[in-house]
């Protein structure tokens, strides 16, 4: 609908830069995808009251690799830059995307899954019903009465992150799992990649962003592949 909007309002070149920033980032919904696929026949053989341990585990090993990669964007940025010279909008409008990765994965990745596992695809209709009527005003508002397409642009990865959080919300209502802690320290790192972004990368931005990521990197070490198992073991010699 905003891309719609996008090219109703400013053309075919603007929806152009704007479709080649979402296209980047539709490439890891699609893995996301393939990977649920297999998650759901396994949920479904799980207890009840299994589910909040599953999804706490599930969460953490699919979250925190992707928000991680939000450090990827600048040396990408700086190779597209060098690849695609023309389309300067779009690599700007691909840093406001990138975050729609992390939230697009909990979403489809786990809250859809588990929320289908629960048989609540009534709420699931409710949720989406809402995130549309808040993609209908907001375009209405970004794109014809302010006339922003960087609004517009963002408003995309903020009814996606509205439409996760709330989902985690309903799933922590139905098993119990706590969400706070972590859905506000995923809001921090990408609040301050996307300061750093619109700062234009300074060098001191784009300290704070890699301090940032180095930071959520140590305190969730233990959903890193590789990283846990060889602290067990060391742990296991040491006894």
């Amino acid at each position: 609908m905003v891309r719609w909007a996008v090219e109703d309002r400013w053309g075919i070149e603007m929806f152009a830069q704007v479709s080649l920033a979402f296209q980047f980032t539709t490439m890891f919904m699609v893995l996301v995808n393939s990977v649920s696929i297999s998650v759901y026949p396994q949920l479904s053989n799980l207890d009840r009251a299994q589910y909040a341990d599953a999804y706490a585990a599930l969460r953490s090993r699919f979250v925190t690799p992707l928000v991680l990669m939000l450090g990827l964007y600048f040396p990408l940025a700086w190779v597209l830059g060098l690849w695609l010279p023309n389309y300067g909008q779009a690599i700007f409008f691909l840093a406001l995307l990138f975050p729609l990765s992390v939230y697009e994965t909990k979403s489809r990745g786990l809250s859809v899954v588990f929320l289908k596992v629960m048989r609540r695809e009534r709420l699931m209709a409710v949720i989406n019903v809402a995130c549309l009527g808040l993609a209908v005003v907001g375009t209405w508002w970004t794109v014809y009465l302010w006339g922003s397409v960087t609004a517009a642009v963002f408003l995309i990865a903020m009814v996606s992150a509205v439409r996760s959080i709330a989902s985690e919300v309903l799933i922590n209502r139905l098993i119990g799992v706590p969400i706070l802690a972590d859905t506000l320290t995923e809001l921090l790192v990408c609040a301050v990649f996307l300061g750093a972004v619109a700062a234009g990368a300074p060098p001191l931005g784009l300290l704070a962003v890699y301090a940032t990521l180095a930071l959520y990197g140590y305190v969730h070490r233990d959903a890193l592949p590789g990283l846990a198992p060889r602290r067990r073991r060391r742990r296991h010699l040491a006894e």
